[in-house]
C-alpha cells in the first residue's frame, strides 16, 4: 500500500544499472524469483527493519510526522549497515533468475512461436484471440473448456481438434496446467 516494495525494486534496478551490471534498456526480472518465495523475501528484507521497530522509540503524530525519541541508540545501525544478508539473498536470487529463469523463460518463448505457428497452419487467425486460445489451452492441459468453447464459435470442432493437437505437440506433457510452469 506505500510502495516500499515498488521503491525497494526500482532503487536495485538502477544501482545495478548504474553499476554496469546491467545495460540502460534492461531489466533482470528478479521479482519473479522473489513471488515464488514471498516469505523468504520479506524475512530477508524486513530482518534488517525488525531490530530498529523493536529498539526505537517513536511516536506516529496524526499527520503522519514520525518522532524519534532515541535517535542516539540507533545512529549506527543507519550509519553502519550490516546488509549482508540482504546483499547475499540479492545475489543469489539474481543468479537464479539469470541462470534458471530466462533460460526457461526463453525455452518456453521458442515453444509458443512454434506451437502458434503450427496452430496458425489451421486456421490463421488474428493474434489476440490466438493468445487467448493458447492461455486457455495450458490452463486447461491443452484442452479448450466446453465453458469457453463459444469464445471459438466460428472455429469447426475439427479445426479445433487440430489446434489443441498442435498445441500438445509442441508442449506435450512439459506443462502442467499453465504456461506459468515456462514463463514468469
Amino acid at each position: 500500500e506505500d510502495g516500499n516494495g515498488r521503491l525497494h525494486r526500482y532503487l536495485l534496478h538502477q544501482m545495478l544499472r548504474l553499476r554496469g551490471v546491467t545495460p540502460a534498456d534492461q531489466v533482470i526480472p528478479i521479482s519473479a524469483v522473489w513471488l515464488r518465495a514471498l516469505n523468504r523475501y520479506y524475512d530477508v528484507f524486513s530482518a534488517y527493519s525488525r531490530w530498529t521497530t523493536q529498539v526505537g522509540q517513536y511516536e506516529v503524530h496524526n499527520n503522519w510526522d514520525l518522532q524519534l525519541h532515541n535517535a542516539d541508540a540507533l545512529t549506527a545501525w543507519y550509519r553502519y549497515p550490516d546488509l549482508t544478508q540482504q546483499a547475499t539473498y540479492t545475489a543469489h536470487t539474481l543468479r537464479q533468475c539469470v541462470t534458471e529463469d530466462l533460460a526457461q523463460e526463453l525455452s518456453y518463448l521458442q515453444l509458443y512461436d512454434i506451437a502458434k505457428q503450427k496452430m496458425r497452419a489451421v486456421v490463421d487467425m488474428p493474434d489476440k484471440p490466438m493468445r487467448l486460445l493458447m492461455r486457455l489451452l495450458s490452463q486447461n492441459k491443452g484442452v479448450l473448456s466446453q465453458s469457453k468453447r463459444g469464445q471459438f464459435a466460428d472455429l469447426s470442432d475439427a479445426e479445433l481438434s487440430d489446434m489443441q493437437a498442435a498445441f500438445v505437440e509442441v508442449f506435450g506433457e512439459t506443462f502442467s496446467g499453465g504456461l506459468a510452469d515456462y514463463a514468469y
